[in-house]
């Protein structure tokens, strides 16, 4: 791929996806690693994480944050927990200073410094969805999973709060306890 074919969609990839691409969506383009390093030389991007290359002027918003810490945590990855939480709107969860991600322990990963990543010993397709355009875990999963840490009041107040506004059904709640 020439290179302004390959500019045009590297930043076609990085617009759905808050502005930002991991090194290895770049690679499959057809980048090398010496055309990465000099966009971010030029200043045309910046290095975020370990993995990720942010469009330069990207508004730092958490959004972005949120898709680097799923892009760096590797394919699969969706971000959970308090995060979650905050991304699909659940009335008492503001965004968190750190984001966390869920993957899947059958996949080979590299560690990462820059993401907090849980590994369930399952994490089915059926547990991931998209809110405000990020990977993240479904509604009746993230309830579960803050189930694990946060005070039962507040736990029971966001089930309620999700089924009042139609974001989960007690189905999908019931179904998703019995098949972990």
């Amino acid at each position: 791929m020439r290179s302004p074919e390959f500019d045009r969609a590297l930043r076609q990839l990085a617009e759905g996806q808050h502005l930002v691409v991991s090194r290895g969506q770049a690679l499959e383009l057809g980048a090398t690693g010496a055309m990465l390093a000099r966009r971010v030389h030029a200043g045309e991007w910046r290095v975020v994480g370990r993995r990720c290359l942010v469009l330069s002027g990207a508004p730092e918003t958490f959004e972005l944050r949120c898709m680097v810490a799923v892009l760096d945590a590797g394919r699969g990855a969706a971000v959970s927990r308090l995060g979650a939480a905050a991304l699909w709107g659940l009335p008492g969860f503001d965004e968190p200073g750190e984001v966390e991600v869920t993957r899947s322990r059958d996949k080979p990963h590299e560690r990462s410094r820059t993401v907090v990543a849980h590994e369930p010993l399952l994490f089915p397709l059926a547990h991931r969805s998209r809110a405000r355009g990020v990977p993240v875990t479904t509604v009746a999963r993230t309830i579960f999973d803050l189930a694990g840490f946060l005070h039962p009041h507040r736990v029971e107040r966001a089930l309620d709060n999700a089924l009042a506004h139609k974001r989960t059904n007690l189905g999908r709640c019931t179904r998703w306890a019995r098949s972990s």
